[in-house]
């Protein structure tokens, strides 16, 4: 074999090996010399990945029923958690006193980032304590 075919096979093999990433820096490059360029029509180009939803879900096949099985669905495990309301006034009315306790009132604002912070801290609560039902529920 000549040392041309040879190279010419070699350059092959590197392009085959390492197509995705010679792929993701020109686009990179593209995209920094072009700034008129629609980012995500390049990307879906590049990534040709055309999904398909699904037809036939718990025996249904009209995508309105397949909502509703979906929505039946979610709805059934975010409130999954039954509660009292009676209970629930009092959770608010001592939420209520230690947010007046703490020196705040009705003029006081919080941002979007604490409400967030806050949820999480909320989930993150809620979480462990179904984990810790679930543990005390096996042991019991």
């Amino acid at each position: 074999m000549s040392h041309h075919t040879a190279a010419y096979h070699l350059a092959v093999r590197h392009i085959k090996k390492n197509q995705e990433d010679i792929i993701n820096e020109k686009f990179a490059h593209a995209l920094m010399d072009n700034n008129n360029r629609d980012f995500w029509k390049e990307v879906k180009h590049i990534r040709s990945n055309h999904s398909t939803s699904v037809n036939f879900v718990d025996g249904m096949c009209d995508p309105c029923d397949i909502a509703g099985i979906f929505a039946t669905k979610y709805q059934d495990l975010y409130s999954c958690v039954s509660y009292s309301s009676s209970d629930m006034s009092h959770i608010r009315q001592d939420i209520t006193d230690s947010v007046a306790g703490a020196g705040y009132n009705v003029h006081c604002l919080f941002s979007k980032e604490d409400v967030i912070n806050a949820i999480g801290r909320f989930a993150m609560l809620v979480m462990i304590f179904m984990y810790t039902s679930h543990c005390y529920s096996l042991v019991c």
